[in-house]
């Protein structure tokens, strides 16, 4: 009995591998050639986003500030898989709206929003640098919010606009086309 349990023990502990580490993924650096200036914010989101939610599914994930161009094939990678985010932008805009009085001194103005987020994804082995895969990502949504409030009486009234509203389902727009980014990804490297 105690030659098995011994026998047992040592088949266990040379069957624990101690070299395993998690998939590092790195997340090479956006363009610097955005012409305008919300369109690098919303790369720099993306990617931040891109980053917790690959953290989230348990892989070793870096921030680069390397580009492709920047990399030689090697037999000693720093990150097991590169992505590259490009082209993440968007907007919304407005496609109707109705001004709703609210009391004798105030009112609401509301908006029919559209906003869009896309953005493209390449992801490349770490070792040789081919492209494995590469998807476009696209989420557009569309929501009734207020676009301004009003106050006034009657021989004056004020407007103040809420761009926040539209900026915060751009933001929600940014951290879905993430989400997508990730799950592709996830799909890429598990193959």
């Amino acid at each position: 009995m105690i030659f098995a349990v011994a026998f047992l023990t040592a088949a266990t502990a040379s069957a624990i591998k101690t070299d395993t580490h998690p998939i590092r993924i790195a997340l090479l650096a956006s363009p610097d050639r955005y012409a305008d200036r919300r369109d690098a914010q919303a790369s720099d989101q993306v990617r931040d986003h891109l980053q917790a939610e690959l953290r989230d599914l348990g892989y070793d994930v870096v921030i680069t500030s390397e580009r492709l161009t920047d990399l030689g094939r090697d037999d000693r990678p720093r990150a097991d898989y590169y992505v590259d985010v490009f082209g993440p932008g968007g907007g919304g805009y407005p496609v109707g709206g109705v001004g709703v009085q609210v009391g004798r001194n105030a009112a609401v103005d509301l908006a029919v929003v559209v906003n869009h987020v896309a953005a493209s994804v390449n992801v490349y082995d770490g070792r040789t640098l081919d492209l494995l895969h590469t998807a476009d990502l696209h989420k557009k949504s569309t929501t009734i919010a207020p676009a301004a409030i009003g106050f006034g009486g009657r021989a004056f009234w004020t407007f103040i606009a809420v761009p926040f509203v539209e900026w915060a389902q751009y933001r929600s727009g940014i951290r879905a086309v993430a989400r997508q980014a990730a799950r592709e990804i996830d799909e890429a490297v598990r193959r």
